[in-house]
């Protein structure tokens, strides 16, 4: 009997602990994106201009931002609080850890 109470709780505290760890990857990839939009507009080879922008904004925000600065190319992009940095191709690619693009 005593062995199978103990058997039971090291089942169940097993259990718990993958819980827990379940939990915090889920809690680390929403982090991930919920990141912050950005958008890159460049002059190849003599300027970039990044500004960050409303979550509401799109791609075609974007390179209307773009149009109106004089720019050849724009990225889209994203900044995360654990440090990372995902941009998009030129001229509207998705970034590939996307915050909402």
């Amino acid at each position: 009997m005593k062995r199978a109470r103990v058997l039971l709780g090291m089942v169940l505290l097993t259990v718990v602990l993958s819980l827990v760890i379940v939990s915090g990857n889920l809690k680390t990839a929403t982090a991930q994106t919920a990141g912050s939009k950005f958008c890159s507009v460049v002059v190849s080879g003599n300027w970039r201009d990044t500004t960050w922008v409303p979550s509401g904004w799109n791609a075609g925000d974007c390179r209307n931002f773009r149009i109106a600065v004089g720019a050849e190319t724009y990225q889209l992009g994203c900044i995360f609080s654990s440090g990372g940095v995902s941009f998009g191709a030129s001229n509207g690619g998705t970034p590939r850890l996307n915050c909402g693009w």
